[in-house]
């Protein structure tokens, strides 16, 4: 699901705005307009959210054993296991999103939400209206997008900071039975936030808006869209590349132009932060499935992985992180999927170009990345 963080997200992103699974709750929140119109608060140096302890040190991803749901194995993106940790709060599937360096976790709780450090300490509490955002890329501010009602057709973004500063961006519709809108990307430094309002499962409008003044800098809308990538099911968060397709076939294009950059072999999963790495979904008739990670500047095919389920008829899923400014992925799969999931062990793989893929962990938690 979305980062929906990643999530980062993914992530890599699936775009489903609005959803239920992997609540992105960031609720550090002030009154609107507690910072002047018109302008963005520079990021102060890297701290982790309502602690002053500096997150600094390499960008990480971490992964829970199944049955553990509380014991973190924290890892670079070398692959290297860096430490373990306890957390505070179970870190159950869909309900965590990391900031793109992975010092600090979101967690979606039965109360609410909680900000945990990058071994599980508990940092902050959230509380406050603004829930489902998306980290920026500076790991310190967020995008939020909170509707004005239930029954209302419109929806306020903001960009929430450290100190609990928020500021309101723009007013934005999109939101009835069925249809929801959600923040894709939050880039504090390059001015934007990209939007996406889905109706019923399908991106219905692509929006990119400028953060410092909330002016609309372009709008996909469905039926109007002449772009082969349109409606997109991924799109990097460096926002550049966005990508479709089914299981027989794929496109990769440029965000801003539509223009097709490359073609897949099959429906893409998940895309990295550069957009170079996308991870598919492929189908051999009669009904055998597989998945592929492929770097599409060149063809080359950095993994593949079939389970005994997906030869015979399983559709594969994949939850992934990606590592900022980069191509690398880091994803689980569930080979084998139980009856009722409770049992299920999921498969940790870290995919980098011009490196063998390397399987972390057989027993990791599905969907907890």
């Amino acid at each position: 699901m979305v980062r929906t963080g990643v999530a980062g997200l993914v992530v890599a992103l699936a775009l489903v705005a609005a959803s239920s699974c992997g609540p992105r709750a960031s609720s550090r929140s002030a009154p609107a307009g507690s910072q002047v119109p018109g302008t963005l608060t520079p990021s102060p140096p890297k701290t982790s959210l309502a602690s002053a302890t500096p997150t600094g040190g390499p960008a990480t991803f971490f992964s829970v054993g199944t049955g553990t749901l509380s014991a973190l194995s924290v890892y670079d993106w070398d692959g290297h296991l860096i430490g373990h940790g306890t957390s505070a709060v179970p870190l159950e599937c869909c309900t965590v999103v990391q900031s793109p360096d992975g010092a600090v976790l979101e967690v979606g709780t039965s109360t609410g939400a909680v900000v945990l450090g990058r071994f599980g300490n508990l940092v902050q509490n959230l509380t406050g209206p603004l829930v489902g955002g998306v980290w920026a890329e500076d790991d310190v501010h967020s995008c939020v997008i909170d509707q004005d009602g239930r029954d209302s057709a419109e929806g306020n973004l903001y960009v929430v900071g450290p100190g609990s500063q928020s500021r309101k961006v723009a007013t934005l519709s999109g939101f009835g039975p069925h249809e929801g809108t959600g923040v894709l990307i939050c880039n504090v430094a390059g001015n934007f936030a990209l939007v996406a309002t889905n109706f019923i499962g399908t991106v219905e409008a692509l929006i990119k808006i400028r953060l410092s003044d909330g002016t609309t800098v372009w709008e996909q809308k469905a039926g109007a869209s002449t772009a082969a990538c349109f409606p997109s099911q991924v799109i990097s968060q460096g926002g550049t590349y966005e990508a479709s397709g089914s299981t027989g076939q794929g496109v990769v294009c440029d965000l801003a132009t539509g223009r097709v950059v490359a073609r897949l072999q099959g429906e893409p999963l998940a895309i990295s932060w550069a957009g170079h790495v996308v991870i598919e979904s492929l189908s051999t008739p009669p009904n055998s499935f597989s998945l592929e990670a492929v770097d599409w500047r060149t063809g080359t095919v950095l993994w593949r992985n079939q389970s005994a389920s997906e030869r015979n008829g399983l559709v594969p899923e994949v939850q992934a992180q990606d590592e900022p400014n980069a191509d690398a992925i880091a994803l689980t799969t569930v080979p084998n999927p139980g009856a009722d999931f409770s049992q299920d062990l999921a498969e940790l793989w870290l995919i980098r170009p011009g490196y063998a893929a390397f399987e972390l962990s057989s027993q990791a938690e599905p969907g907890v990345l």
